[in-house]
């Protein structure tokens, strides 16, 4: 007898007895009320939804019975599960958040193998995209030239969860590039923003049909306005003494760099080019 009572004098057996107890009482309790509807002169319907609110007062009472009797032990338990996660949340936290940005990624759609991206202050044309990690073709330096570097930039997906990517292929291999030409302040800038237009149109001219439509196609499929597209040269006076002009042209996305310098070189070839003491031209 003394040593059946040392074992239910045990925490966890007492509780377990305990427990066991309360859900016969509760079992027995729902027995009773059961055969009481039963035997009422209720509607078959009534009974059976008063039957049913019994079974989940039933199901309520012995879940919160239960833990009320054992509450310590879940206590504990769930302080352990807790320590448990935060030691593998910390542990993973860099994996966790290049899957995320892998998720962010594939669900944005924002680019894929082949388009030619800015993320930060790296750019480049995607050649590989894994779940962890993204891959470009380094292109830049200067980044106004679009040049390719040879070298290869890995970049972890988390980067996607805190900088914004910049698609400079997303319609159809087009931009809009801008090209910059400043002029001293008492230059005839309304002839040189004439001629600058003439220069883009003649430069996109072999393109622009092909270019707008796959703009007018990108904006249908983003559900906002189309862009306008043809050549436009617009003024700027940046600082004291200078005026500049921006040509805004379409241009294929990986030759911008080519169709800046073309108009460039050509609007300075002219005999209303810049005067040696000005400013020179350069492209962004």
């Amino acid at each position: 007898m003394d040593a059946l009572r040392d074992f239910f004098a045990q925490p966890g057996v007492s509780r377990a007895a305990v427990g066991l107890g309360y859900v016969v009482a509760v079992l027995i309790v729902r027995s009773l009320l059961t055969r009481m509807i039963i035997r009422t002169h209720l509607s078959n319907e009534s009974k059976l939804r008063w039957r049913a609110q019994v079974r989940n007062a039933t199901v309520i009472a012995v879940l919160l019975g239960l833990t009320l009797i054992w509450a310590e032990q879940l206590r504990t338990f769930a302080i352990s599960i807790v320590a448990i996660a935060a030691a593998i949340a910390i542990a993973t936290k860099e994996i966790s958040a290049c899957l995320l940005g892998s998720l962010l990624r594939t669900s944005g759609r924002g680019f894929e193998i082949g388009d030619r991206v800015q993320i930060g202050s790296v750019c480049g044309d995607v050649i590989d995209v894994g779940p962890m990690t993204t891959s470009l073709l380094e292109v830049g330096v200067p980044a106004s030239i679009h040049a390719r570097t040879g070298r290869v930039v890995t970049l972890p997906n988390s980067v996607f969860l805190t900088t914004s990517v910049f698609n400079e292929t997303m319609a159809h291999n087009y931009a809009l590039h801008v090209v910059r030409v400043p002029l001293r302040a008492d230059a005839d800038w309304r002839s040189a923003s004439a001629r600058l237009e003439r220069l883009g149109r003649d430069a996109c001219s072999a393109y622009f049909e092909d270019g707008s439509e796959s703009m007018i196609r990108l904006a249908r499929d983003r559900g906002v306005s189309p862009p306008k597209v043809e050549p436009s040269v617009y003024v700027e006076l940046p600082e004291p003494g200078r005026i500049d002009l921006l040509l805004r042209v379409l241009a294929p996305a990986r030759d911008r760099d080519a169709v800046g310098q073309s108009i460039i070189q050509r609007f300075l070839s002219g005999e209303d080019a810049l005067s040696p003491q000005d400013p020179g031209a350069d492209t962004e």
